[in-house]
């Protein structure tokens, strides 16, 4: 018996190497189970072998009909996949195809005209087979990477990760560290857009203190807009007055960076440091990204950076002088509201928003000297509703305001004066609160008056209809006596009551959790709303560890 398990023991131990080797032994095609048999694909995945231990690239394929985002789908599976630093993708979906150049050699010897040229066209040359239709891709594929190294090309930088600069002209303006304001790899401007731009981003940074940088490329990896934006700001050490590592990296520095990429017509928003204030999501997303995303659609990029740089020295200019363009209704200085009644507040006026479609903000800074033109200021450039009740209160000083058809209407005359008779006592006595409770009750009332007339009229309409049709019924009841009790009812000695008693008999008690609101940021957390935005900004990390926030989408 031990003989036998020492023979098992030695044949398993001699097996291992090979099943390291197999195992070791790379998956380069991904395939619908109805398209190729486990053979078929055996097949093919061997020439992919081949072909990454001759060349030291990594060819790809993949098939899944029902994949609906192919763009999305693709990243997602080279991160998962991929493990060259050279790789050509070709993803195909029931109606689209991707191709994605990972590294420098890749994106050299498998370049888009190649990809579409040579390859695709030795692909489409078969027909009715699919194990040929495969190996004819990899074919072609390998034939342009032999092309490529018998030509002696050296292999160039990664455009992915090689976050070097020296490529960028003399003449585009630096931030205050020196980094470039404008790089653009993609080539979307001329020389002397790229110039006029990067001075202006100069000038904006410098006056706010805070690096503004606009980046195109043509493609993004198999990364993220959002991760390659970061990347570049973090690796090329952008940030006002940071001091970049011994590597470059700068993390948390005070800046924002508008990342384009043409490839899939990509773009992200990246905030840093007191960027990351100053731009909040609701800022970034409802203010500053729609003045520039129309330009970007219909390829005016010259067009889409000035309004780029336009939206970001106002919306800097708000959070230096002011506080930050946020969803927020309710804006109280530091020690009028705490958090707990803030929070409560900005719910409150959400609530209004909704019930009413009217809102009503609250401004609250009873140590501003000029509040008059501050309140004027934010009605202007701070409510995007078309109808609003404004509160404000500065120093000595109470101003009731509105905007639009309806808060004229409503907001006006004698109704104003009990507005001020109800929240003056309030606001002298220190109930900021207070006040604010007493403003939106009588905006309620406001918005839905009592109408004297409408009363009377529903008073006649019940007495028509209801008083007088009774009252003459009653006058038939000729035989009907009133009595106050029914003791003619009753026989007597028929009932004797012996013994009474109080029986509890259950309970049903309803209990339901309260969960208070607590704050976030300067203006209070905003528990919902505001389609979706929650007031600041989301924020996330990183590869180089820096906390960014900021937005990305389409174009």
């Amino acid at each position: 018996m031990k003989r036998i398990l020492s023979i098992l023991l030695i044949a398993f131990l001699l097996l291992v190497p090979v099943l390291s080797a197999q195992a070791d032994n790379g998956q380069y095609v991904y395939v619908d189970e109805d398209l190729l048999t486990a053979n078929e694909v055996r097949t093919v995945n061997d020439r992919a072998v081949e072909i990454a231990n001759n060349r030291g690239v990594g060819v790809y394929y993949f098939y899944y009909g029902d994949v609906e985002d192919l763009t999305s789908f693709i990243m997602s599976f080279a991160k998962e996949h991929v493990v060259e630093e050279n790789a050509l993708v070709l993803g195909f979906s029931s109606d689209y195809r991707y191709f994605l150049q990972i590294g420098p050699i890749a994106e050299a010897a498998l370049s888009d005209e190649v990809c579409e040229g040579p390859i695709m066209e030795a692909y489409r040359s078969v027909k009715g087979d699919p194990e040929r239709k495969l190996l004819a891709y990899f074919n072609a594929a390998d034939e342009a990477l032999e092309a490529y190294f018998a030509s002696g090309a050296t292999v160039p930088a990664s455009s992915e990760d090689d976050w070097s600069l020296a490529d960028v002209p003399a003449n585009i303006a630096r931030t205050d560290s020196g980094k470039p304001t404008v790089v653009d790899r993609a080539n979307l401007l001329t020389d002397s857009e790229a110039e006029s731009l990067s001075k202006r981003l100069k000038e904006i940074g410098n006056a706010y203190k805070c690096d503004v940088v606009v980046a195109t490329v043509p493609r993004l990896g198999f990364k993220t807009a959002e991760e390659y934006a970061d990347d570049f700001f973090d690796y090329n050490g952008y940030g006002y007055g940071a001091v970049p590592d011994a590597n470059g990296t700068t993390v948390d520095g005070d800046g924002i960076l508008l990342l384009i990429s043409t490839e899939a017509r990509d773009f992200a928003v990246s905030t840093s440091g007191y960027g990351i204030t100053a731009f909040t999501d609701y800022g970034i997303q409802e203010y500053l990204e729609p003045k520039f995303l129309s330009y970007l659609g219909s390829n005016d990029y010259a067009g889409g950076f000035d309004a780029y740089a336009d939206g970001c020295a106002e919306l800097l200019k708000m959070a230096r002088e002011e506080f930050p363009y946020d969803c927020y209704h309710v804006y109280a200085e530091t020690g009028t509201l705490d958090s707990v009644q803030l929070a409560n507040a900005n719910e409150a006026a959400e609530r209004f928003v909704d019930e009413n479609g009217v809102a009503i903000y609250y401004l609250c800074f009873p140590s501003n000297t000029d509040f008059g033109a501050f309140a004027e200021r934010f009605l202007a450039e701070r409510v995007p509703e078309s109808n609003a009740f404004v509160l404000g209160v500065g120093k000595d000083e109470i101003k009731l305001t509105g905007k639009g058809p309806l808060a004229a209407s409503r907001f006006s005359g004698r109704r104003l004066d009990k507005v001020q008779r109800e929240v003056e006592p309030l606001l002298r006595s220190g109930d900021y609160y207070g006040a604010f409770e007493a403003f939106t009750a009588r905006c309620n009332k406001l918005m839905h008056p009592l109408n004297i007339i409408a009363v009377l009229l529903a008073a006649g309409v019940g007495l028509l209809f209801g008083f007088l049709p009774l009252s003459g019924m009653k006058r038939q009841l000729v035989s009907v006596q009133r009595r106050t009790d029914a003791d003619e009812y009753l026989v007597p000695s028929t009932f004797t009551l012996t013994q009474n008693s109080d029986v509890l008999l259950g309970t049903n008690v309803s209990r339901s959790i309260h969960v208070q609101p607590t704050s976030s940021g300067g203006g209070g957390s905003r528990p919902s709303g505001g389609g979706g935005f929650h007031g600041g900004s989301s924020t996330h990390t990183s590869s180089s560890g820096g906390t960014h926030g900021g937005h990305s989408g389409k174009f």
